[in-house]
């Protein structure tokens, strides 16, 4: 019966999603990222379903305004956001919208924190605010503070995000981010408490926050048992898997002990690309985007016409998204394609 009611509530979302262009392949990514200049880049973005938003900031500037590019890309992102949540039950619209938003602040921040870090290391310049900016998409935190934040020291940065309610603990940044992670964590669960349909949705992405934050501890040889205790279940890592991986003997050289802790659930196979390709490149970076774009599959959920499936679409536009101004801002400072290739989040 539950099956019937949620087909009957979100096949009119369902049906609208469907119909709408869905995520850039690899393939166009690709040939994008072999753009020689950003005039070319742009060139071929005009050839994607971002079309008209391209041509629209070009003729309003006149040129090819790279600022009023990302501006109408961005808008173009929020405008189908709301259409699409405008046509879920009204009961879940905002919260819904408060779960996606949530995540984009957490994430920026976690970046800008990054960033910031890498260029107080000795000989380090590091990535300007526009780049720092560019691999960030607007949440809560409006643009305006988050860049505030990035023209800060790390000191200044913490400063400025503690003063925008977040609980954290510590000084370094692999503290910071944990803390981060668990204030994300907290607001989901309060969230799905308070609003049962999001509750798979919600749990799955606790799932991948946990695997990545504690994967990420044990690669740099931090036990993650304080994590887990501050933590909360997702929907198929429960705290007995948390403490198998936190126990196991995993390093920046072998992670070989993860997959066979995840058989039985549906990151068993998921996962599996994601942990070859770390062993090739040993970036944690790399390994959480790949966690990230992959648990955003809808392989991993059973109902199609759902509001998990609905969530999902809106995720992955957000990557392309994202994707969109790394290769612009990449392409505008001569950041090399390898480079701007690792920033990238691809599916």
């Amino acid at each position: 019966m539950i099956g019937l009611l949620d087909a009957a509530t979100y096949a009119y979302s369902y049906g609208m999603v469907s119909a709408m262009p869905q995520h850039m392949d690899k393939e166009t990514y690709t040939r994008i990222l072999q753009s020689v200049s950003v005039e070319m880049a742009i060139a071929e973005l005009t050839k994607t379903q971002y079309e008209k938003q391209i041509k629209e900031a070009i003729s309003r500037k006149g040129g090819e305004n790279l600022e009023e590019i990302e501006k109408a890309v961005v808008s173009y992102y929020f405008d189908i956001c709301n259409a699409v949540i405008n046509t879920l039950p009204m009961d879940v619209r905002d919260s819904s919208k408060a779960i996606l938003l949530d995540e984009f602040d957490i994430g920026n921040l976690k970046r800008i924190l990054r960033a910031l870090k890498a260029k107080g290391v000795s000989g380090n310049e590091g990535k300007n605010t526009d780049e720092i900016l560019a691999e960030c998409i607007e949440g809560n935190i409006k643009v305006e503070i988050l860049k505030e934040i990035a023209n800060t020291d790390f000191k200044g940065a913490t400063g400025k995000i503690k003063t925008l309610g977040f609980e954290i603990d510590g000084e370094n940044l692999f503290d910071l981010e944990n803390s981060l992670d668990i204030n994300l964590i907290r607001k989901w669960a309060r969230e799905a408490e308070k609003v049962k349909v999001t509750e798979k949705f919600v749990k799955k992405r606790i799932d991948a926050l946990n695997l990545k934050a504690i994967i990420r501890m044990k690669i740099l040889g931090v036990d993650a048992d304080n994590f887990i205790k501050k933590t909360t279940s997702g929907a198929y890592l429960n705290f007995e898997i948390l403490n198998t991986i936190n126990a196991a003997q995993i390093s920046k050289e072998n992670i070989d002990a993860i997959p066979g802790i995840l058989v039985g659930t549906p990151y068993e196979n998921l996962f599996a690309q994601v942990f070859e390709e770390f062993k090739k490149t040993k970036s944690i970076d790399m390994l959480e985007l790949e966690i990230e774009s992959t648990s955003a599959s809808v392989a991993v959920i059973p109902n199609p016409i759902s509001l998990e499936y609905v969530l999902t679409y809106l995720r992955k536009m957000w990557f392309d998204v994202r994707n969109i101004r790394v290769l612009l801002v990449g392409k505008k400072y001569g950041v090399n394609n390898e480079e701007i290739n690792k920033m990238m989040v691809l599916m």
